[in-house]
Order: C-alpha cells, then structure tokens, then sequence
C-alpha cells in the first residue's frame, strides 16, 4: 500500500488561483463573500492569506463552516495598505463531511480586503 498523497488547488472562490476581493460586509449571521468550499466526502487543509487596499485597519471575519456567532466565526484586523499579507489562517484540516463545508469573509469595508491561499486535497493511499 502506498501512502496518501495531496494535491494543491486553488481556493475553489477564487478565479485561477487569483486573490478573492471580499465584498460582504456581514451582518454577522450571514453568509459572506465565498473564499472555499471542502466538498462532501473531501477533507482539505487551507491556508489563507489577507491584505488591505485600506488606508486604515480593515476587520476581516472569517466563517468556517457556518454563520452562528461564535462558534464558527473568526475575526482579524487586517493592516492597512502597504503592510505585509497576514497569515490568517496556518493549515487547517476541514472535513467536507456528508454536507460539504463552506469558509465564507466578511470584512467591516466592501472591496478593501483581499485574500489568498490555496488547500491541499488529502487523497487517500491507492
């Protein structure tokens, strides 16, 4: 038996592997702009990266999974313009499970965040 492999893909929001402009700006409890989506039976790790078009510190809220507030929403300030991406989030397994499982942004200004990354598809050992 050989060992799992992963392939890289893009985040499945983005076009061509290109940054996705978050444009929702909430409310919390509703979906955001689409960064990824796990389909059902797939688990993949994600890695995100964000930056600002802002001239000021711009909150991006990530929703993993859900909408319910707390459980499946995270937070960051992203810096202004002209700062280094942040790394939001380093790696992280998610199960598409039966359902599938949806990350979704929202940030506190429409079209100022831009965010990056890519996840990489577990395949199991053939």
């Amino acid at each position: 038996m050989t060992a799992p492999t992963h392939d890289i893909l893009a985040l499945s929001g983005s076009v061509q592997g290109k940054p996705i402009k978050v444009a929702s700006t909430g409310p919390a409890g509703t979906n955001g702009t689409l960064l990824h989506q796990v389909p059902a039976g797939e688990k993949h790790r994600i890695e995100l990266w964000a930056w600002s078009a802002a001239t000021t510190a711009v909150t991006l809220t990530l929703q993993i999974g859900g909408t319910t507030v707390p459980d499946n929403e995270l937070s960051v300030t992203i810096p202004p313009k002209g700062s280094e991406p942040v790394l939001i989030v380093p790696y992280w397994q998610l199960d598409g499970g039966a359902a599938g499982l949806p990350v979704y942004g929202y940030a506190g200004t429409a079209n100022m965040i831009l965010v990056a990354g890519h996840a990489n598809k577990r395949v199991p050992a053939a």
